[in-house]
């Protein structure tokens, strides 16, 4: 059976931290963390703006800087990566893992910050689905030039695109940079033109409004952006904080609401890599991944999903770990919405993969399920869905072949099934629909939304277009293990 057999070490019984911290006490003393994805047209100037942001923290250098503009420049429409950025070295290649989100961090004396990067070609929107997964924010890069935002929101959608998986994936926080302001002489008229096309929009969505903040910059010549301030002219009409302020702000917001973290949040963790390890010792993993919930303390325990293998916690490193020479600080306690990797013991790294989750042991609702009702909204399609059509599930950074099983309702407003009958479902649409998974080479770890609200999120794709997204309600078909 090439599904997941059961041989490991199983416990439900916790383990004590080795330096018990008080969480609460942690949080609040922390810096606050948060981490970003940065999502816009092709064209958008996104790399230039990040290669500015980076070479104002002095991260990177003239040199790099000169050598990211001109191929920014010369590339003309095919975006150019700044995966470069992410990892310095290409130690990547020649470890031969495969790294389904690249991670980049940095600080400033106010918060802790981290670039979320899917690898691979920036447009291909599964890897911006991987991205927005495990990002607490989105900064939206649009051009100002003339005509040019126009272009990248009503012709081919994929400024659209990219906020309506944001939206569904679950991101609340938005930061519209609005690049390019000095091919317009940074006019006022112009952000507020791009501003009432792009606002109604993204509230149509789901964002609110307040939650939204627009900040006029020039990622090539830096205004705006962290280190040039802005000119008295821009000033007249613009007193906002900058780019960098702005990210500041969001991270104190996401921290504020981050203090309720108390020790009754489950514990949830996302792995994005597993690292190989040198040591010869063979019951050793280093996983790298993500917090979605709760705090983790060297000495405790937790069980991976689906292999179901529980594992001790020895260490827990920060910072970059993305082939990036960095000393790998040591710390005490990895909080929600950190990005880490675990050293675990007694662990079989081998049935360990990209996409699984891990949980405290004694948290019992994470299942390996073959079928799951989803609350689905439906966006512009070709043609409806039917019983039986094929897609590909889009959860986390995994992808997975499934089909519609059955349409059980309509949802009405007060988010109630409808009694009305449901044949098939049409563009903007909602509706309860039980999915199956096809094609299962290995379960999938699944959380209802109401378990955890990103976690439980998913995208649909078919033929090369987001048709639809929706939440997890309940889970109705198990995958049980065979002994």
């Amino acid at each position: 059976d090439e599904k997941t057999v059961q041989r490991y070490y199983k416990t439900t019984v916790p383990t004590k931290p080795k330096k018990p911290h008080d969480i609460s006490a942690f949080v609040k003393s922390a810096l606050p963390h948060l981490s970003f994805v940065v999502l816009g047209h092709v064209d958008a100037g996104k790399s230039t703006l990040m290669g500015r942001l980076l070479y104002d923290l002095n991260i990177v250098n003239q040199s790099q800087l000169r050598k990211l503009q001109r191929e920014s420049e010369t590339m003309g429409k095919s975006s150019f990566k700044f995966a470069w950025i992410m990892d310095q070295t290409n130690e990547e290649r020649e470890r031969g893992v495969t790294v389904s989100i690249c991670t980049s961090h940095f600080s400033t004396h106010r918060a802790n910050f981290t670039i979320v990067d899917a690898p691979g070609h920036r447009d291909f929107v599964p890897n911006a689905i991987m991205g927005i997964s495990q990002a607490d924010m989105a900064i939206l890069c649009v051009d100002c030039s003339t005509n040019a935002f126009e272009s990248g929101f009503d012709l081919d959608g994929q400024t659209k695109e990219h906020m309506l998986l944001a939206s569904s994936l679950g991101i609340h926080n938005l930061i519209i940079a609005m690049n390019k302001m000095d091919n317009v002489d940074w006019s006022q008229q112009r952000f507020e033109e791009i501003k009432s096309k792009l606002l109604p929009y993204l509230v149509d969505i789901g964002f609110f409004e307040d939650n939204i903040n627009w900040v006029p910059i020039s990622g090539f010549s830096g205004e705006g952006v962290y280190k040039i301030e802005y000119t008295d002219e821009v000033r007249q009409w613009y007193n906002g904080p900058n780019l960098m302020s702005t990210l500041e702000n969001a991270a104190f917001k996401i921290s504020k609401e981050n203090e309720g973290i108390n020790k009754d949040d489950p514990f949830l963790f996302s792995v994005l890599e597993i690292i190989p390890s040198k040591k010869t010792s063979n019951d050793l993993a280093l996983v790298s991944g993500k917090l979605e919930s709760g705090s983790i303390q060297p000495g405790e325990s937790l069980t991976i999903y689906p292999s179901e293998q529980s594992c001790i916690v020895d260490k827990i490193q920060v910072g970059s770990q993305q082939g990036q020479s960095t000393n790998h600080e040591e710390t005490d306690v990895a909080i929600k919405g950190d990005f880490v990797t675990l050293k675990l013991r007694k662990a079989y790294p081998e049935d360990i993969q990209n996409g699984d989750l891990a949980a405290s042991v004694d948290y019992s609702s994470i299942h390996s399920a073959q079928c799951f009702v989803l609350e689905l909204t439906t966006f512009d399609m070709n043609r409806p869905l039917l019983p039986g059509t094929p897609f590909i599930l889009f959860i986390g950074v995994k992808e997975q072949p499934a089909r519609i099983k059955r349409l059980i309702s309509f949802i009405d407003k007060g988010n109630t099934a409808s009694k009305k009958k449901i044949r098939h479902l049409g563009s903007k649409q909602r509706a309860f629909v039980e999915i199956e998974l096809i094609e299962v080479k290995r379960w999938i770890p699944l959380l209802t939304a109401h378990e955890n609200d990103r976690l439980g999120r998913v995208v649909l794709r078919k033929d090369g277009r987001t048709i639809a997204a929706g939440k997890i309600s309940e889970i109705t078909q198990h995958h049980h293990h065979h002994h």
